[in-house]
């Protein structure tokens, strides 16, 4: 099977036999590899892309070579998936399935640092991307599975060129995935015992969250007050339609199934209702640290944007400190 799947975050396609499948639910009610456990245990996170579209396309095609017996997949996937602490659980269960599995980092992730020159992305986006080809024979059972890995970076030229099969093959150095993370790229373990020894972060922090998303920050994070509350005024003005501000502040439909802006929880005419009724909409106008050393002003309600996090955000309605730190460091 090959493929070149959808990368969507928020799924186009919601069956409950694929989430159950990715649950390690097989359509009989039998037990199949889970991408949310690892080594018989729930990975207990709260904030993952294993309900992405590339995801399931991946555990579909797992399905079918797992009840073949034998198969090959070769897919182009996002290259999140071979070192994100989140796709653990995927990539143990790849290894439970696949004899061999070749992986090709293609960079050009855009957020990684390296200037854009350095390592172009293969196609036009802006995660970086991989190659994986991964192989089971029928008289593989049992046998500890092959993981190899290379990775190629420079211009977008250069990579296509080193694909062409007329080109020598790829330099396929070994890996040795290792729980409990499974990473099918090259990890000097060397300070991984020191590294466990210290203290984990949700231990001493129990109070915490992923950062706040607004999921429409053209319309609710402006660059000073007093165009944030024109902003607000315009939402609330019923001589204002509907559509004209979709076209303006929502121009990219994100579901086929909504109005422009609308999604499965937000409504842009229930939002307006709202904002009609209250007495001071100046009042919803807070600040936020839009990025590092970069302070706005933002419409602050829980029915203005997506994900508040008020489990951490109402601790910033007094004066507060917060420690802000990445899970995983870009490669």
């Amino acid at each position: 099977m090959i493929g070149n799947p959808p990368y969507r975050g928020v799924s186009a396609s919601e069956h409950e036999w694929i989430a159950r499948l990715l649950q390690g639910i097989g359509p009989a009610g039998e037990e199949r590899a889970s991408y949310y456990h690892v080594d018989g245990r729930p990975l207990g996170e709260r904030k993952h892309w294993l309900r992405d579209d590339y995801v399931k396309f991946l555990r579909l095609a797992q399905y079918h070579v797992e009840r073949c017996g034998a198969g090959a997949v070769a897919m182009v996937l996002n290259r999140g998936f071979l070192d994100n602490p989140t796709f653990r659980g995927m990539r143990a269960g790849l290894m439970q399935t696949f004899s061999q599995i070749d992986v090709v980092d293609l960079g050009g992730n855009i957020k990684s640092g390296h200037a854009p020159r350095e390592d172009e992305s293969v196609f036009a986006t802006a995660q970086g991307m991989s190659l994986l080809i991964a192989r089971r024979g029928r008289n593989d059972n049992g046998a500890a599975p092959t993981v190899r890995h290379a990775v190629l970076q420079g211009a977008r030229a250069d990579k296509l060129r080193r694909l062409e099969p007329d080109q020598p093959p790829l330099d396929l150095a070994p890996v040795e995935p290792q729980p409990p993370l499974y990473l099918f790229c090259p990890h000097d373990a060397a300070r991984d015992d020191e590294y466990a020894a210290g203290f984990r972060l949700p231990e001493i922090m129990p109070v915490n969250s992923t950062a706040v998303v607004t999921a429409r920050d053209k319309a609710v994070i402006a660059f000073d007050r007093a165009e944030l509350e024109s902003r607000l005024a315009e939402f609330a003005d019923p001589l204002v339609a509907d559509d004209a501000l979709r076209a303006k502040y929502f121009a990219r439909q994100r579901s086929v199934k909504y109005a422009a802006g609308d999604t499965r929880g937000w409504k842009l005419t229930a939002a307006r209702a709202k904002l009609q009724a209250l007495p001071d909409r100046a009042a919803l106008v807070q600040t936020c640290l839009y990025r590092p050393f970069d302070e706005r002003p933002i419409a602050w309600a829980p029915w203005l944007i997506d994900w508040p996090r008020e489990e951490v955000a109402r601790h910033f309605q007094r004066p507060n400190l917060a420690l802000v730190c990445r899970r995983q460091m870009l490669r």
